[in-house]
């Protein structure tokens, strides 16, 4: 969790949760195309299709990190006072341990993402 996280109100620390979550996508998202490169490079030809495709991860990957920058900046900003309900906010999450994380639920939100997802609670 970003650093100053531990100092903002409970919604912030919430939508600071949120922004490290996306960051973590966006890593997820860069190992999956440096291993699709690598596979679209061992082609005999690479056509400009291949090249598009492999251009639009980077660009998903630029969008959710400043989806990223923006929360981060939004949980700086907001005020103390603001309160959220965690419960109603992840009800629709399908991922618990994701689910877990965003309501900081100590007995699974400092775990590292399993490897099978949990799609089911």
């Amino acid at each position: 969790m970003m650093a100053e996280a531990q100092t903002l109100g409970m919604a912030a620390r919430t939508i600071a949760r949120m922004g490290d979550e996306l960051r973590r996508l966006a890593t997820g998202l860069a190992a999956i195309e440096n291993a699709v490169s690598e596979l679209v490079a061992s082609q005999p030809h690479v056509s400009d299709q291949h090249v598009k495709a492999l251009q639009s991860f980077d660009l998903v990957g630029q969008g959710i990190t400043s989806i990223a920058d923006t929360m981060a900046a939004l949980a700086r900003h907001l005020p103390s006072e603001v309160r959220l309900d965690l419960a109603a906010i992840t009800e629709s999450l399908v991922m618990a341990d994701l689910a877990a994380r965003l309501r900081d639920d100590r007995t699974e939100s400092h775990a590292e993402p399993r490897a099978e997802p949990v799609l089911f609670r």
